[in-house]
């Protein structure tokens, strides 16, 4: 089974919705008039075995595109820019193999069901004048984008919790074509790496997803608390609409995917999200970009 959007097709982050059952996300999306999907899968994986067969069948039969998969791990703690650095990803040691086991299935389950793109925070990447960490990290990123290719599944990693140029060097030292990111322009000022108009150009070469998120920056941000707060799609400072010039005429033609932080976000707010992207999508094409 394969999947087919058009060309920067508007859809939804499955975890936004505020539910992870598939009868109610195929309803939200109906209600919504989208087909695609940013889909997590953790409920499927851990879910037992006889209830992961029905999971499937129900993607299998829902009347959506599930554009890309996303995997957090257990263990992660968000409540600060400091708990996440320890806890995030593939960085602490003692639970590196149990994360790769998990996205190993992960991406086999994405194989089942026709999924290209499996996306993860992959922790804070450490800087590369750090040489000793930053070999041992890129090694494992390595090892891990490596077996999740054998499935034919392509890691995208999330962007933000390193700065774009440190993920841009990653990217050129891993040499590998299976590896890409899930840009996430809110994220970038988030953890406080810059102008996400700015690193959308740094990073386009890899970009094969797009999150659309907006956040409102803290008048007085603390240095280890968040530096932003989920906000309505194009009343932030993500300047969401220049990211979107600036991908395209870097010829990004992907899926954009709305994610929003807060749980539970009105169908009616969606709506207008929805709108305000396909009017910022209209200008684009009527400016032949």
């Amino acid at each position: 089974m394969t999947y087919e959007t058009s060309p920067l097709e508007i859809g939804l982050c499955s975890w936004s919705i505020g539910t992870t059952q598939i009868p109610r996300i195929s309803s939200a999306l109906t209600k919504l008039e989208l087909r695609a999907v940013h889909l997590a899968l953790g409920p499927i994986l851990a879910a037992p075995a006889t209830r992961r067969i029905a999971w499937i069948n129900a993607i299998r039969k829902a009347p959506w595109i599930p554009t890309a998969a996303m995997i957090a791990f257990s263990g992660e703690n968000y409540s600060s820019l400091e708990t996440i650095r320890k806890t995030g990803g593939f960085v602490p040691e003692q639970h590196f193999m149990a994360r790769v086991k998990k996205t190993v299935e992960a991406a086999k389950l994405c194989k089942k069901l026709g999924i290209k793109y499996l996306s993860t925070h992959v922790g804070f990447i450490p800087p590369v004048q750090n040489r000793a960490v930053y070999a041992d990290f890129l090694n494992r990123l390595m090892h891990v984008s490596d077996l999740v290719a054998q499935q034919g599944v392509m890691l995208l990693f999330e962007s933000g919790q390193e700065s774009p140029e440190t993920l841009a060097s990653t990217m050129e030292r891993l040499r590998r074509d299976h590896v890409g990111i899930n840009f996430d322009p809110a994220n970038i000022l988030l953890y406080g790496h810059g102008d996400p108009v700015t690193a959308a150009l740094v990073l386009a070469p890899w970009i094969r997803h797009l999150h659309a998120k907006d956040c409102k920056l803290h008048p007085q941000a603390t240095a280890n608390g968040w530096r932003g707060k989920d906000a309505n799609l194009g009343q932030g400072e993500a300047n969401l609409a220049d990211v979107l010039r600036v991908l395209v005429s870097r010829s990004y033609h992907g899926p954009v995917i709305i994610e929003r932080e807060l749980g539970r976000v009105s169908i009616r707010q969606m709506a207008a999200d929805i709108a305000f992207l396909r009017n910022a999508i209209d200008h684009i094409r009527q400016a032949n970009i």
